[in-house]
């Protein structure tokens, strides 16, 4: 996969609801999202590579837990994106790409309107 600067993407997904997924396509993460009845703030945005697991399992796993846990959000559904490895490079935690403050998270932001991505439904 390559981006028109040349640049390669990495392939990344992010388990959530499909509410959440259609607000995040079209405004991109949001560092202060609470989850209704949440505490704390997500503060990043966490993603796998492709065909791999998070600390919290598969992005269908966690895509079905936040359904079950919200059932009016509208089901379960995955965010795919391909994200420029420069970027992937300042998140990669290894287990998984967790865009934070001075992290990758400002980058991604700012590449957001320009990157592949769409919603899928497991």
């Amino acid at each position: 996969m390559e981006m028109a600067s040349d640049e390669s993407v990495v392939l990344l997904l992010h388990g959530t609801t499909k509410q959440r997924a259609e607000a995040i396509l079209r405004s991109g993460p949001d560092p202060k999202f609470r989850e209704p009845g949440g505490v704390d703030k997500a503060e990043g945005f966490s993603t796998v590579r492709a065909q791999h697991s998070g600390s919290t399992g598969s992005p269908e796993v966690v895509a079905e837990g936040k359904a079950i846990q919200f059932p009016n959000e509208g089901g379960p559904a995955i965010i795919e994106m391909e994200v420029p490895e420069s970027i992937v490079r300042k998140a990669d935690l290894e287990v998984e790409v967790r865009f934070e403050p001075g992290f990758g998270l400002e980058e991604l932001l700012a590449a957001w309107p320009f990157l592949s991505k769409r919603v899928l439904t497991p």
